[in-house]
Formats: C-alpha cells, sequence, structure tokens
C-alpha cells in the first residue's frame, strides 16, 4: 500500500464524499424547513422517507450495477459496449421510476391512512409524500447517471451538480414554503422535486456533451440485448436486496414508533437525519474503491483491485468511527438546530447517542 494508491482513492473518495453530503443536505434543509412548520410535519416528513427507502433499493440496484459495469468497460476501454449499456441502464431506470412512482400513487391512496398516528400528521404527510415519492423517476435516473460518470473516474461532476441542485432547493423550498406563495409543507415537497428535476437535466446535459464517450445522441437500438440486461441485474440485484430487507425492517419499525405518538417519531426522525451523515465516508470512499475495482478488474489486475478495497475499507471505517463521536458529544446542540419542542430535542439526543454507538 503506497502513497500513490492512497492519493487515487482520496481524489476519488473526497468529491464523492462531498457530493453525499450535498444528497443528505438537500433532505436535511427540508426538514430544517418542516421543523419551523411544526412536530406533525416533521413527523410526516420522516414517514415519506421511510416509504422512499423501499423505492430506493430498486433505484440503488440499477445504479450499483450501472457503475460497476461502467468501470469494467471503462477499464478495459471498451466504450462501444460502455455507450450501448448507458442506453440499457437509463431504459431500466425510466421503467423502474414510473413503477415506483405507480407505487407510491397506491400508498397515497390506500396504506398512508394506516401509517399516521393522527390526521394532522395524515394531513401534512399527503401532500409532501404525493410530490416528492411519486415522481421518484427523476431520482432514479439522476442515481444511474451519477454512477455512471463516476465509475469513469469523474466524481467531480455529481459534486458539483449536487450543489447546484442544493442551491435551487434551498431558494425554491423557501420560495414556496414561507415566501411569495407560502404554501406550507407542500411548498417543501415540490421545492424538493423541482430540484431534482433541475439535477436531472444538468446531468442529461452533460452525457450529450460527452458523446465521444456515451453516444447518448444516437438513437436507441430496440429490442434491447437481454445478455446485458441480464448482467446488469445480475450485479445490482443482491445490493438491491440487502438494502431492501434493510429499508423494510425500518419501515416496520417506524411503524411502531408511529404508534407511540408523534413526538417520539419527530424525534426519531431528527436523530435519523443526523445519523445519516456519519455514513458519508462508508459511502465516499466505498464509491471510489468500487470504482478503483472496476477498473482494476478490466485491466485484468485482481491484486491491485484487492489493494485498493482495503484501501478503501480501512479508510471510510477509522471516519465513520471518529463522526460517531462527535454525535455523542455534540447530541443536545445538533437536535436544537431541527426542533424548538424540549420533548423532541430531549428524545432525539438520547437515540443519537445510541446511534452512536453502533
Amino acid at each position: 500500500m503506497d502513497i500513490r494508491q492512497i492519493r487515487t482513492l482520496t481524489a476519488l473518495a473526497l468529491p464523492a464524499i462531498i457530493e453525499n453530503i450535498l444528497q443528505i443536505i438537500l433532505g436535511t434543509v427540508d426538514l430544517y424547513f418542516v421543523g419551523r412548520l411544526g412536530t406533525a410535519s416533521i413527523a410526516a416528513v420522516g414517514l415519506t422517507n421511510l416509504v422512499m427507502g423501499i423505492l430506493m433499493a430498486f433505484f440503488i440496484a440499477l445504479s450499483i450495477g450501472a457503475g460497476a459495469m461502467t468501470a469494467r468497460y471503462f477499464g478495459a476501454k471498451n466504450y462501444s459496449l460502455l455507450s450501448s449499456a448507458l442506453k440499457h441502464y437509463l431504459v431500466l431506470g425510466l421503467f423502474a421510476g414510473l413503477f415506483t412512482g405507480f407505487l407510491s400513487l397506491l400508498f397515497v391512496r390506500f396504506l398512508l391512512p394506516y401509517f399516521s398516528a393522527s390526521e394532522q400528521m395524515l394531513s401534512e404527510a399527503i401532500p409532501y409524500f404525493s410530490v416528492v415519492a411519486i415522481p421518484s423517476v427523476l431520482l432514479c435516473l439522476t442515481m444511474i447517471i451519477g454512477s455512471v460518470l463516476r465509475a469513469t473516474g469523474d466524481t467531480v461532476t455529481p459534486m458539483k451538480i449536487g450543489l447546484y441542485s442544493n442551491l435551487f432547493n434551498i431558494i425554491l423550498t423557501y420560495t414556496l414554503t414561507f415566501g411569495l406563495f407560502d404554501l406550507g409543507i407542500l411548498g417543501v415537497g415540490l421545492g424538493t422535486t423541482i430540484a431534482r428535476l433541475l439535477g436531472l437535466l444538468l446531468f442529461i446535459r452533460i452525457l450529450l456533451q460527452r458523446n465521444e464517450l456515451f453516444s447518448l445522441s444516437k438513437s436507441f437500438r430496440f429490442p434491447l440485448d437481454k445478455e446485458l440486461l441480464g448482467k446488469i441485474i445480475r450485479v445490482g440485484l443482491p445490493a438491491g436486496i440487502e438494502r431492501l430487507i434493510m429499508r423494510t425492517g425500518q419501515l416496520a419499525y417506524g411503524y411502531l414508533i408511529i404508534q407511540i405518538g408523534v413526538t417520539a417519531y419527530a424525534a426519531h426522525n431528527v436523530a435519523g437525519t443526523i445519523e445519516s451523515f456519519s455514513y458519508l465516508p462508508g459511502f465516499g470512499f466505498g464509491a471510489a474503491g468500487a470504482i478503483l475495482i472496476g477498473q482494476q478488474l478490466g485491466s485484468e489486475d485482481p491484486e491491485e483491485a484487492r489493494r485498493f478495497g482495503n484501501l478503501a475499507y480501512v479508510s471510510g471505517t477509522v471516519l465513520m468511527m471518529a463522526i460517531a463521536a462527535l454525535f455523542y458529544v455534540f447530541a443536545p446542540q445538533l437536535s436544537s438546530v431541527f426542533s424548538d419542542d424540549p420533548e423532541v430535542i430531549q428524545k432525539s439526543v438520547t437515540v443519537l447517542r445510541i446511534i452512536a454507538f453502533f
């Protein structure tokens, strides 16, 4: 393990970590603004995020498959197959996003009332969930394109687009929620969705600008290559199932916490939002490791791939433990950022300090 490997891994990991920070801030901004609206609104956003976690399992499966396959083809310098695979990723993402959007529509109509602890929480959850979860195709395609760009070694562009999306979100959310339109929690959801749309348009523009690599401007070929589709699904499916199992468990215990009361669930959501920042080194070094492992395997150098994988693992673990220590010490200050309800803050601190150990 030499200094060159450390520099290569860090150069890819840091933009990926910053991108993930920006992605989490997108949701954190929502929670901050929603916290100004009341405890029921915080709980409504938390419920939406629980269900979005289930949908994300499908998106993660596709984005991981797309990233792994792209890294292999890029490492092998097989740009023709890389371009063909990209079109398959986008078609799969489009169908997956539309399908999960349809499931979200059914959830709003038939299941959401059973997950709400009160009528007030339900009245807040329906508009927010509808405008954030139903157009989930935007998030799906964004995740896939970002994964493809990172797999080619470009972690800076997704980071920049994440920054622009956050700026859009802050301006739009404030304007729609408290400013000119005063739409309340509906404005928070609309701000997030419009910001995601603008981010997706920026990603598509980047792909079109890199036509020599991706050839996106050329027409799609139908029918799609079944063998290539099978490869993409086989690579991403295990990760998707893993996330689906985890998110289903979270949905189940989230339901139990909702039954305790709106305040308890609001506190749980505040702590969970803060907790999400602890994953950033793992995501960043995981993404960098996946890129480098895929490229080294494409170049037929499995030993170098193994060394990059071990380095990514150690780096991410050490940094995540450091963040956990900060969470334990500064739990009261962090919790008070998102709510001024003393009971919500007290419960959030308890949950956050338990989380810090795990």
